[in-house]
């Protein structure tokens, strides 16, 4: 499928950069260049939520989906997407393999690992946690069948869902 820099989001998200102080580059480029066909959706961030035909092109970041969906609920109508966190003081690598493990036996359950960048100011060993899996279903049973499973394999937490 062809792609191309989205020129009204690429604007947005220039002044966005430009009021914090930073540039728009190259990678940052990345964050705007969608496939040729798109139907760009209202939204609640400089980048928005894009669909090609009924494929829905989201962030991967926890905080930045949850918004856009929220403010986008219009769109995404039907059963609702079920949602539950834990954390770890493991490095994601050390991980890896386990949350794999899991994904492949409950493929009902997407799982989503995360660095902590909230406290890229603090050393790693004093962080409050390095990596938060996220869980997202439409089952209830299935959350409730694999965060336990998740916490002992990670040697985690169950982390509140609201942060």
């Amino acid at each position: 499928m062809p792609m191309e820099v989205h020129g009204p989001t690429r604007d947005d998200l220039k002044r966005f950069l430009e009021a914090k102080g930073q540039e728009l580059n190259e990678d940052r480029l990345r964050m705007v260049t969608f496939p040729k066909g798109l139907f760009v959706h209202h939204r609640c961030h400089p980048v928005p939520i894009v669909a090609v035909e009924n494929v829905y092109i989201l962030p991967g970041i926890p905080r930045l989906l949850h918004q856009m969906i929220e403010s986008n609920e219009d769109h995404f109508k039907g059963v609702p997407i079920l949602q539950a966190k834990a954390r770890t003081h493991l490095f994601e690598g050390a991980i890896a393999a386990g949350l794999k493990k899991i994904q492949n036996e409950y493929p009902s359950v997407m799982i989503g690992s995360y660095v902590n960048t909230k406290e890229d100011h603090i050393d790693v060993e004093k962080r409050s946690f390095q990596v938060q899996v996220t869980l997202y279903s439409r089952s209830q049973a299935s959350i409730d069948t694999v965060l336990p499973l998740i916490v002992q394999t990670i040697d985690g937490w169950v982390a509140p869902t609201d942060e």
